[in-house]
């Protein structure tokens, strides 16, 4: 890279030290960094056809030792098991016919977070703590939101779409989102407004009152009537409706 971008051979070694200094050793804000590469790529994307969503995901990197931070036997989605590997959460955002990453944020297990020796290792700063996928998954979207990026639908799959703080911090974010569900995440019914369905006390045998059961969601997508099938759609894109997990 130092010979590339150096037109003098005769400075290619001062070249490579500033290079290695600036990847090594200076101090710079990689954020600024992928804010202007976002607002650059988008803005050829978008003078084609406007953004549709945001996809908040997580990618798995495999790996053989244990140095590599925040690698420990985990699951990955792009190795399909349990193996020794890094994951790191991502925020692409897409049109209809192209998409770019703009944010990427690296999981690190308690196993890094909690260990001194490793953080020391590592030069972990003392501001970094454990945060879950989630988390890291909303701080993503609140960035993109404070940098200014256009708006989209927020899509994730059911290990973000089960989190009801995941889903709610969405929505007090003013966007909507389809989120993958576990068939055993349990939700309230809502009507076209958004309100609660039923009444939050039934009585259940023998005249005997209990506070209604949570209806799961795989119980309410198998169900036939229209005002289900309305509900479980508004659901998806409405607020604090879920009971937390």
């Amino acid at each position: 890279m130092a010979a590339r971008a150096c037109p003098n051979p005769e400075g290619v070694n001062a070249a490579h030290e500033r290079l290695t200094y600036f990847t090594r050793g200076a101090e710079w804000s990689d954020r600024d960094v992928r804010r202007e590469a976002a607002r650059y790529a988008l803005a050829a994307m978008t003078a084609r056809e406007p953004v549709t969503d945001w996809i908040i995901d997580d990618t798995g990197f495999p790996k053989q030792g244990t140095h590599s931070v925040g690698v420990q036997r985990q699951y990955s989605g792009t190795i399909g098991k349990i193996a020794n590997c890094q994951v790191a959460a991502s925020l692409t955002i897409a049109t209809r016919t192209e998409h770019v990453p703009v944010d990427f944020a690296l999981y690190l297990p308690e196993s890094w977070t909690e260990d001194p020796s490793r953080r020391a290792e590592a030069h972990i700063p003392d501001e970094v703590t454990f945060k879950t996928k989630p988390e890291l998954g909303v701080e993503m979207i609140e960035r993109a939101i404070a940098d200014g990026l256009p708006a989209g639908l927020v899509l994730a799959d059911s290990a973000y779409g089960d989190n009801s703080e995941f889903r709610r911090r969405v929505r007090c974010e003013g966007l909507g989102y389809a989120v993958g569900l576990h068939r055993t995440t349990t939700v309230w019914r809502l009507d076209l407004l958004g309100r609660r369905i039923g009444d939050p006390w039934r009585s259940w045998g023998s005249g005997r009152r209990h506070r209604a059961r949570w209806l799961s969601a795989g119980d309410l997508a198998r169900r036939n009537e229209g005002e289900d099938v309305v509900a479980l759609r508004h659901r998806t894109c409405g607020a604090r409706a879920g009971r937390p997990r």
